[in-house]
């Protein structure tokens, strides 16, 4: 937490339209540890690991919760005891398997069990990952002859190696250097991705914030300067905390977007932006200025938290001064700003379901006439819209502790706001906690959910850009998206602030102080059988892979039996045994449950796992990129509770293919989005 989800919406006379190909760009993985120089784990004799052909590492003891995606692993591939290969954590299966890659995305050197390894940060800072400055531990702790595993120096052309840069950012500690991302040949299926790894399939223990700054996730954190300075066209950021801790001068932001090229395209999303109170101006959370040279710039903004940017008539959460940008601003909360948001230039600025508190102004300037469904203390005159709440309070669950969460008994931004999954500018389905907004959507970055509430899983379908039209018509280019589905994250009442403590397996469990209402949002039972004798029992909640790798992946309610060789390579048996012990309400059946198996599919089935809160008919549509459908399944379930379907594709041409579910029961059609499909035949 990609993001946000743009989804196909083509039905047209009962038509079921495909959306335009899918340009597969590689996707490549490098870790910030801020500061951290050492080795996350090493390998010794009683703890040896061995990778398989596809890239599959097997780890014979747990890594540490921290250990996640974008680390660089050095390992020995010749069984000589001799470090003499890299590779790079791609995805997590558990806290012993992982998918690794080598340095430009493809599958590694494979061993015959290593007893040798390492893992590291691939970076010590998100300035150093810009500009490839590798962490000097590495070649402090193995020689120079481990350095340089990227070979570019300030920037990279991801264009022409048509790569995804996703740069994993950890809470390893403050990170205080200043950072321009500047030098990057990007385009709009070739973006660098910034943003801390949240779920199982990425990490055993969560870098993110839980809604509230949180000095034990990432944070960019500078003294008088601009944190994130972003000159490059296609940068997306996710999930960061951002500070300002002094200011003596004029310009100072948490992120600088002044992008100069003709397709600048910027989306910010789950973010924290604090500051402080100065009289200094020009003081905010995001600043969007460009000083001319763009004509076509689109920058996102959603599912962010601002405070604390007061003192100054100037400084504010977000400020807009470019003629050429369109801007679109959607459920972002402002707390004790001078101004939320300032229009004070743009091409075109829309606000819907946004929050503001405690600001002299939460909307200063010009926005345009599709902005709706906003919220203030203040009387706000002049801002469009028909639905906006206005000289309005609101409950947050503790405000003067910086914790902006709604309050149980508001009346004020609860079910005031508009649902904008399918909103044609910027659609997303959840908040700023990854928890799935539904019914009617609140306003702010805070969707409310009672103590018990299960969390649906949010889901991040391909990136489809829909064609937009104002002042100027501007059509934006469909981009894949190489984001896994998120998993539930813990419900809890919003009186107090739950933390993630690894398992036993380092997995992701919420732990609730005893004076918390916690419900976890799946609770399963694994028991993997080992050769030669021994059993391993724990308990664990499983999350699907990424959709791009080859790992097998199950749903959060399914029990996954691997075998394990001698030699500690992992082989699925291929069974899913749907063995569940579910706990909580049982929640209608969404597309975010319904699990694709496996995927990639490799032949000569894929098994489409769901569960049903009652017995219902189920019907799966399948189309391929180039608009045709490929299949119809339907099926009568005659029971409540865990079921699969399969589709057999011994005679389907390997791509990618979309599919969504719908279920008829005898409470009404249920229907459900979009969600990929990736056919491999081997």
């Amino acid at each position: 937490m990609p993001y946000h989800s743009w989804i196909p919406r083509m039905i047209l006379a009962g038509v079921l339209l495909c959306p335009a190909p899918l340009l597969a760009a590689t996707p490549i993985y490098r870790s910030v540890g801020p500061g951290n120089t050492i080795a996350l784990a090493a390998g010794t004799n009683f703890t040896p690991m061995n990778i398989s052909g596809a890239g599959n590492a097997t780890f014979f003891a747990p890594l540490p919760g921290n250990v996640g995606v974008g680390d660089v692993v050095f390992y020995d591939s010749q069984g000589n005891g001799t470090i003499d290969s890299t590779a790079f954590i791609h995805g997590r299966t558990s806290s012993t398997a992982f998918t690794l890659r080598d340095a430009a995305g493809g599958v590694p050197t494979t061993t015959g069990g290593s007893i040798a390894w390492r893992v590291y940060r691939a970076y010590t800072s998100l300035a150093n990952a810009e500009n490839g400055s590798e962490n000097s531990g590495i070649t402090l702790d193995l020689g120079s002859g481990f350095s340089n595993f990227d070979t570019w120096t300030g920037g990279k052309d991801i264009y022409a190696s048509d790569e995804i840069w996703n740069i994993a950012c950890y809470g390893d500690a403050a990170d205080t250097t200043p950072v321009a991302f500047n030098g990057w040949n990007t385009r709009a299926g070739n973006y660098v991705r910034i943003f801390t790894p949240a779920l199982a399939a990425e990490v055993g223990t969560s870098q993110r914030h839980d809604g509230r700054w949180n000095t034990g996730a990432y944070r960019l954190q500078v003294a008088d300067s601009v944190a994130l300075e972003i000159r490059d066209n296609h940068v997306w950021i996710e999930g960061l905390q951002f500070r300002i801790t002094s200011v003596t001068d004029i310009d100072r932001y948490c992120i600088w977007v002044h992008c100069g090229g003709s397709t600048c395209d910027v989306h910010i999303s789950e973010s924290i932006f604090r500051g402080i109170s100065t009289s200094y101006s020009w003081h905010m959370g995001i600043g969007v200025y460009a000083a001319g040279g763009s004509t076509s710039g689109e920058v996102f903004i959603w599912n962010n938290v601002f405070y604390d940017f007061l003192g100054s008539s100037d400084n504010e959460g977000i400020d807009l001064d470019d003629p050429e940008f369109d801007v679109y601003m959607s459920n972002n909360t402002f707390h004790n700003c001078y101004n939320g948001i300032w229009v004070e230039t743009a091409n075109l600025a829309v606000a819907k379901n946004n929050l503001a508190q405690n600001c002299t102004d939460g909307y200063r300037g010009t926005f345009a006439a599709a902005s709706d469904y906003n919220l203030s203390d203040v009387s706000e005159a002049g801002m469009p819209g028909t639905h906006n709440k206005f000289s309005t309070a609101v409950q947050f669950v503790d405000e003067s502790n910086d914790d902006f969460h709604l309050a149980a008994g508001d009346t004020g931004a609860r079910d005031s706001g508009t649902d904008l999954s399918l909103d044609s500018d910027l659609a997303f389905s959840d908040d700023i906690d990854g928890q799935t907004r539904s019914g009617t959507w609140d306003i702010g970055a805070d969707e409310y959910l009672s103590a018990g509430t299960p969390t649906p899983t949010p889901t991040n379908p391909p990136a489809w850009t829909p064609t937009r039209t104002s002042t100027r018509t501007s059509t934006r280019t469909a981009t894949p998206t190489h984001t896994p589905s998120r998993t539930p994250t813990e419900q809890y009442s919003r009186t107090v602030t739950p933390t993630n403590t690894p398992s036993p397996t380092a997995t992701r469990t919420p732990t609730i102080s005893a004076t918390a209402t916690a419900t976890p949002p799946h609770t399963v039972t694994v028991t993997p059988t080992v050769t030669p004798t021994s059993t391993i029992s724990s308990t664990r909640t499983v999350t699907p892979t990424r959709t791009d790798t080859s790992t097998p992946t199950v749903s959060a309610t399914h029990t996954v039996t691997p075998s394990i060789t001698p030699t500690f390579t992992v082989s699925p048996t291929g069974t899913i045994s749907p063995t569940v012990t579910p706990t909580g309400t049982p929640v209608a059946v969404r597309v975010e449950d319904i699990l694709a198996y496996p995927q990639p599919a490799v032949g000569p089935d894929v098994w489409f796992y769901y569960r049903l809160e009652r017995p219902a008919r189920v019907r799966i549509e399948i189309c391929n990129v180039a608009g045709e459908r490929a299949e119809v399944l339907e099926f009568e379930q005659n029971h409540a509770g865990d079921a699969r379907s399969t589709w057999e594709i011994r005679n389907t041409a390997p791509g990618i293919y979309l599919y969504r579910a719908s279920f008829f029961t005898a409470a009404g059609e249920r229907r459900t989005g979009w969600k990929k499909l990736v056919i491999v035949k081997k």
